[in-house]
């Protein structure tokens, strides 16, 4: 059944030892092939979060010179049966390349996620690499009011989110999709900005109401210390290898300089009118300061004595949003009352090139390749070439991004931006509120490449949780490591030039907090079968049995149900509520002119474990209408 070589790598490979809070030493495997050498390398990440690493490293065999210009991806699926080693491995790839909710593997190496902040006081969790349409939405978590900024930790899956009008910081998993706790502020400190420390534990939330930044520990959701500094509206941001916050505060205009280990005041200096915009410039070793209403740019050099002002490059007045280009040596700077985009080279400290755009030019963000200006009175997007922008040129290029313009929702206006570059570098994804949509643009292309429906949500803010195969050196590239349940997982690597597509088995330990969870771990996962189901009008009655692996109803958890039609034409969720019999019913709103008998019907359970790949419960039938 193995294909040829020349077709396919095919690598059976066994690793011996316990991941993801791995308690065994780093496990690696080294196979050669065609002159290129593949190791898979297992191993705890860094600080204390115990989380596992999987590492991939592609070098010449001979020389062991890391392959640079590499892309693989990489998926993991739990062995049920000694018959799924029957597929081939380039079979097995092509499946989890389409990405329908029945090919989707237990681990996705190559994994991210959209997350929004809604207006309705939300986060939506949008998975966009499932393939059926309208089937991405994977979690909804409710805050106790609408979000204003956020920031997210990747090695703790903390979500920290300002909620200024209740005085209150919400900390959500966005591992589990649960909101862990909020954080009482008091009563009108205006919670609004907020930074996060470098080792991610920690956020400083600007008080704007309150003359204070606060450190709030994300872990316990307890604030940790408070620490006095002007009138806000503030701004902060944490300076990259130092333990120093920058804090600016716009009633004042200016800037405080923060020991985030002792929470002492290191010194205060003025940045000018109305500071705007705050951010590190690596090339030049500055924080680089927005000041709006004075117009110009200001650059502090920081050190152990406080800040200083290093330069002032002179602007406009009405300057609102900036973007640092590159690695920072050059600026871009939007300006709502002159309604044009300038860019400054922070090297030379002057303006090289202005450009009209459409007015209130207000978020700025930048790829490899473009830089994406979005006003608020238009629908369109400005793109401006960075390769002509190194050469001090401006040129734009509009692209209509939805229907709708950010002015027309203006009670979804925000601080935290509606522009994200997207994980594959070539484009971005942008919301528009208006429209309750989130477009996909692909660089080269005059229109949006897709969209995604946020559920009637309009967004507020828009974020990328990357968690996929990032390449961290020249041909080698890491991804966090966590499985479910333990056993053995077929991992299926594939990459494009250098052709490659490897099949390896590699047992795995699942995450497990106590030894009663260990034993749970190792269980198969209960058993949903579909007893029948009735129509009522536009409703849909389901009846579901639910089992664990000894025969024993579970009559407890949570079950949610997914209804979707041929091709993913349409779905519906809902959720199923227990019986003490040990039978779960629910009911969802079917779409006008929808046949239910042509329906396929998935159950998931988060507390229970039970994936929507494994609650697959098939079509429904026009036969299976009644319960039997």
């Amino acid at each position: 059944m193995n294909r040829p070589l020349n077709l396919m790598w095919r690598l059976t490979l066994t690793l011996v030892g316990a991941l993801a809070a791995v308690a065994a030493p780093a496990a690696e495997v080294r196979v050669e092939q065609a002159g290129i050498a593949v190791t898979l390398n297992t191993r705890t990440a860094g600080g204390d979060s115990g989380a596992a690493l999987a590492e991939l490293r592609f070098t010449d065999a001979a020389t062991g010179a890391p392959l640079p210009g590499l892309r693989p991806a990489a998926w993991m699926q739990l062995r049920r049966s000694p018959a799924d080693l029957e597929t081939p491995c380039e079979d097995r790839a092509r499946s989890f390349v389409a990405g329908s909710l029945g090919s989707r593997a237990d681990v996705d190496l190559n994994a991210y996620r959209l997350v929004s902040l809604n207006q309705d006081a939300s986060v939506t969790f949008i998975n966009p690499q499932v393939r059926i349409r309208n089937s991405r939405l994977e979690a909804v978590v409710m805050l106790p009011g609408p979000g204003h900024d956020w920031a997210h930790d990747a090695q703790h899956h903390r979500l920290a989110i300002t909620l200024r009008d209740q005085g209150q910081l919400a900390v959500v998993d966005s591992a589990t999709h649960r909101l862990l706790g909020a954080v009482d502020l008091g009563a009108g400190s205006l919670p609004t900005r907020l930074a996060l420390e470098p080792d991610g534990r920690h956020a400083w939330v600007g008080l704007d109401g309150a003359r204070a930044v606060v450190r709030v520990d994300l872990q316990s959701q307890r604030e940790v210390r408070r620490v006095a500094v002007g009138t806000g509206p503030h701004l902060l941001a944490s300076v990259p290898g130092r333990p120093w916050l920058v804090v600016t505060h716009a009633a004042d205009g200016e800037a405080t300089l923060i020991d985030t280990d002792s929470a002492r005041v290191l010194g205060r200096v003025p940045v000018g009118a109305g500071p705007v915009a705050l951010a590190y410039s690596e090339a030049a070793q500055r924080i680089v300061v927005l000041a709006g209403q004075s117009g110009e740019l200001v650059l502090l050099a920081l050190d152990t004595q406080g800040p200083r002002v290093d330069a002032r490059i002179p602007l406009e007045p009405g300057a609102l949003s900036m973007a640092l280009l590159e690695d920072g040596r050059q600026v871009l700077v939007g300006n709502v009352k002159r309604h044009e985009v300038s860019l400054v080279d922070l090297a030379r400290r002057q303006l090289r090139a202005s450009l009209s755009v459409a007015p209130w030019p207000d978020q700025i963000v930048t790829t490899r390749g473009f830089a994406y200006v979005r006003s608020q009175t238009t629908s369109r997007v400005t793109l401006l070439s960075l390769d002509l922008a190194r050469a001090g040129r401006l040129q734009p290029l509009e692209v209509a991004m939805g229907r709708g313009a950010a002015a027309d929702l203006p009670q979804a206006l925000n601080v935290a931006p509606l522009m994200v570059a997207a994980p594959e570098g070539d484009g971005i994804y942008a919301a528009v509120a208006a429209d309750a949509q989130t477009y996909r643009y692909n660089e080269g292309l005059m229109v949006p490449s897709g969209s995604l429906t946020n559920y009637r949500r309009a967004s507020r803010g828009l974020m990328v949780i990357d968690e996929s195969l990032q390449e961290r050196d020249t041909g080698r590239f890491e991804a966090p490591l966590r499985p479910n349940r333990s056993g053995t997982y077929d991992v299926v690597v594939r990459n494009g030039s250098p052709a490659l597509t490897a099949c390896l088995s590699l047992p795995l330990q699942a995450v497990a907090p106590d030894r009663r969870a260990a034993e749970a771990a190792e269980l198969p996962p209960p058993r949903a079968t579909l007893l029948g189901w009735t129509r009522h009008g536009q409703g849909l009655q389901v009846e579901v049995a639910l089992h664990d692996a000894s025969g024993q109803a579970i009559t407890s958890g949570d079950l949610q149900l997914l209804v979707y039609g041929p091709g993913g034409s349409w779905q519906r969720r809902g959720s199923l509520q227990p019986s003490p019999q040990g039978l779960w019913q629910g009911q969802v709103e079917l779409p006008p002119g929808a046949d239910p008998s042509q329906a396929q019907l998935l159950v998931q359970s988060q507390a229970l474990g039970i994936t929507f790949n494994q609650g697959r419960l098939g079509a429904l039938g026009a036969e299976r209408h009644a319960r039997r």
